[in-house]
């Protein structure tokens, strides 16, 4: 089992009742949680909202409407971390990693991380 029907099985060996999600165009072929008043969805629903709001402004109700308006309405991402560039002792950090040989060969140039090699001169 994969996908929807893994899901739906799961949902319902914790039980909970399913019940058919044709979604908004009538061919989505999903499934929901029975019970769950649309008042409440509609509060958490707040991206489908977005764009169902983008796709009535356009004049269309096919999927490949939403997935379109979905696209363009998405806000863009940000990085989680402040971090904008690598750390300075990163390079350091991964030469002091352990490193599997290929193939149980020693010597493969492939895979035997050498060390950076100090630069001559004074």
């Amino acid at each position: 089992m994969v996908g929807r029907l893994a899901s739906a099985k799961v949902a319902t060996d914790l039980g909970y009742g399913i019940e058919a999600d044709p979604g908004p165009t009538g061919k989505l072929g999903h499934w929901k949680i029975s019970g769950i008043p649309d008042a409440a969805l509609a509060v958490h629903s707040k991206r489908a909202a977005e764009i169902n709001q983008a796709v009535h402004e356009r004049g269309f109700s096919n999927y490949q409407a939403r997935q379109v308006a979905a696209r363009d309405t998405r806000s863009p991402r940000r990085p989680a971390t402040g971090l904008t560039r690598p750390h300075p002792f990163l390079p350091q950090l991964l030469y002091s990693l352990p490193i599997r040989r290929h193939n149980g060969r020693d010597g493969c140039r492939r895979c035997v991380r050498r060390a950076p090699q100090a630069q001559a001169g004074g």
